[in-house]
């Protein structure tokens, strides 16, 4: 009976410390596999002959299309549908670490054109801040690049309200390009929280019944 009762006080109080997670922010469907289209949770704002497709198989392709005279003619954002009213922004909070992604580039001369070099044309990666007109150039990624995959700090972020915007840019140079876009993740710190005080403060009063058990078991004992 004595080992049952030190154990359920015991039991009870390492009940009390479990840590607990703070919330934090994640991208919503990074893979491109839901919803009709399969962009549900990301606005998909192109112009001119800009297209943006989610062909269903994890990745989504922004392309600059033919004979487009758009800067910016396509742009594929999460935290914002493409009119800065950041109704549903990405809120970065210390537990968000990075955000990772993979992009896949290709470039070819268009029809009839006489450019003979691709002239750099981007694919930038901005952070819209939602209270500000702030905002963060992450990276800006040249369309003949070999490097398919991409890891960027968010701890110098951490605290703000953003929208997460993939822009492919074109610079009329006679070559369309465009950019298979997959597997958009941030990445979360996992350890554990300190728990809050009134936590402790169960936990000890847990242990002072064992300790005051013990100490009336061994006053029998003496006593005897």
């Amino acid at each position: 009976m004595k080992g049952k009762q030190i154990r359920q006080a015991c039991g009870l109080g390492l009940m009390l410390v479990l840590p607990y997670s703070a919330s934090a922010a994640s991208i919503t469907n990074g893979s491109f596999s839901a919803g009709v289209g399969h962009l549900d949770g990301w606005s998909a704002i192109t112009s001119d002959a800009g297209t943006i497709n989610a062909p269903g198989d994890g990745t989504v392709i922004l392309a600059t299309g033919d004979g487009t005279t758009s800067a910016i003619p396509a742009v594929l954002e999460q935290g914002d549908d493409g009119s800065f009213s950041f109704t549903n922004p990405l809120v970065i909070t210390p537990n968000d670490l990075s955000l990772s992604f993979n992009a896949v580039f290709s470039e070819s001369l268009i029809s009839g054109a006489s450019a003979s070099n691709p002239a750099g044309e981007v694919f930038n990666v901005y952070l819209y801040d939602a209270n500000s007109p702030a905002s963060y150039l992450l990276t800006s990624i040249d369309a003949s690049t070999a490097v398919t995959h991409f890891l960027f700090d968010l701890t110098a972020y951490q605290g703000l309200s953003v929208a997460l915007s993939f822009e492919l840019n074109h610079n009329n140079d006679g070559y369309t390009s465009q950019v298979a876009l997959s597997n958009v993740d941030i990445a979360q710190q996992t350890s554990a929280v300190v728990p809050e005080v009134e936590t402790s403060l169960l936990f000890l009063v847990g242990l002072g019944n064992v300790i005051g058990f013990s100490r009336k078991v061994n006053r029998k004992k003496n006593n005897s």
